[in-house]
């Protein structure tokens, strides 16, 4: 790769290289239970352990772990920061807690995520676990290759990126071919810039199917509401009279008003945020298929829906109100 770059003088502005240890877990608690991924029958409970030896993390951080077998440094968001992290029966002593993932990958992961420095004898015992777990499974290979992530960022123009990044990305897939990596590796490459026009077609398409179906929903059922209460206004157009002949003040007309078309309005909209709170767990489990991972911007722009949908339902509220008024206000 060093190679194609300096042949093809691509003008990197920055690269990494990192070599580390996947392991699928699952969460017990606190404890890191190592065991095959088509074993684990709860989403919430999976967790992708990345391991890298101290030799490993001193040279991605230039900082000196200097760890004794038994001891580890670290990265675990979701954990409790004990003292100690028990990965199956084994106890890590934990001698720093990391507040920042060594590792430039797996931020953005689907799934729970850690990862752990450690000596080379302890790297050892986790890939001898490894390589058990998946012993006489399909998914062999998995259990048999450490990961190797390249990465670059390449200065100039969108087209300048494609140009430089394409004939390294080539080289790269090519070390299979030409028998540079072993029978059970597999590689997955790609430029940033290349996905980008499929990825907002993609889903442009879909938020514009999303805006415009909910628009006309939204506007449907407002509308429905507006016409259904206008109707009854005119029903209850005699009633009204009579008890403003009885002395029903215009101001008791008004605030009767407004309590029943705010029921009307409102108590449907309550529903559906009681609906959608109730359903947000799923929801976001269905975009974690698409590798959507960032639960807050999820939870925002549900609040932001919420708040559309309610200035909406508001206006055609003081739109059905007034009028509603109009026709059984006596004259």
């Amino acid at each position: 790769m060093k190679k194609a770059i300096a042949d093809n003088k691509v003008p990197v502005e920055k690269s990494v290289e990192e070599i580390y240890l996947d392991i699928v877990c699952s969460k017990n608690g606190d404890q890191i239970l190592i065991k095959p991924a088509n074993t684990i029958r709860n989403s919430d409970s999976v967790l992708v352990l990345s391991l890298l030896d101290q030799a490993e993390y001193e040279r991605l951080t230039g900082i000196s772990a200097n760890l004794n077998d038994g001891e580890i440094f670290a990265w675990y968001p979701s954990a409790v920061q004990k003292d100690s992290v028990t990965v199956d029966e084994t106890e890590f002593t934990v001698k720093k807690w990391l507040d920042k993932n060594p590792l430039t990958c797996g931020e953005d992961a689907v799934s729970d995520n850690a990862v752990l420095v450690v000596t080379d004898e302890d790297f050892k015992k986790f890939d001898e676990m490894r390589t058990e777990m998946y012993k006489g499974v399909s998914s062999a290979p998995a259990g048999e290759d450490l990961t190797l992530h390249l990465g670059l960022d390449i200065t100039g123009s969108e087209t300048d990126k494609i140009d430089f990044g394409t004939p390294v990305m080539e080289v790269v897939k090519d070390l299979k071919k030409n028998g540079g990596l072993s029978e059970n590796s597999w590689i997955t490459s790609g430029i940033r810039q290349q996905e980008y026009e499929s990825y907002y077609a993609d889903n442009g398409s879909l938020l514009f199917i999303g805006i415009f179906l909910g628009s006309l929903f939204l506007m449907g059922t407002a509308m429905i509401i507006y016409y259904k209460q206008i109707s009854e206004g005119y029903e209850d157009q005699k009633r009204f009279e009579i008890m403003q002949k009885v002395g029903l003040s215009r101001r008791e007309v008004r605030s009767s008003v407004r309590r029943q078309i705010l029921m009307v309005f409102f108590l449907p909209l309550l529903m559906a945020m009681l609906h959608i709170t109730m359903a947000f767990p799923m929801i976001r489990r269905m975009l974690l298929l698409f590798g959507m991972t960032n639960t807050k911007l999820f939870i925002g722009c549900t609040a932001g829906t919420v708040l559309i949908f309610a200035v909406v339902y508001g206006l055609i509220y003081l739109m059905t109100a007034r009028s509603y008024y109009h026709i059984v206000e006596r004259k």
